[in-house]
């Protein structure tokens, strides 16, 4: 509907319907700009997968400090027997 407004400028939204809510025509760009629901859901997914995305890779990073930092003195050792 907005790009057909825009391509026909004599069409004028006086009123836009969304969800059984009746709104003033100026609303026509934001009611165009919201995202599908597909949009919508995965937009909640992700924001309900962080924390614990952030969780796991905290409860990661001590074993594997620990293994880049044998790998360092490995390394060091090696470099110095060498």
């Amino acid at each position: 509907m907005k790009d057909f407004a825009k391509a026909h400028e004599k069409l004028v939204a006086k009123l836009v319907s969304l969800g059984g809510q009746v709104l003033p025509g100026a609303e026509l760009e934001k009611v165009a700009s919201l995202p599908t629901r597909e949009q919508a859901l995965s937009m909640l997914l992700g924001v309900l997968k962080a924390p614990i995305q952030k969780f796991v890779a905290t409860l990661a990073e001590p074993p594997a400090k620990l293994a880049r930092t044998l790998a360092a003195i490995r390394d060091q050792k090696q470099a110095a027997g060498a």
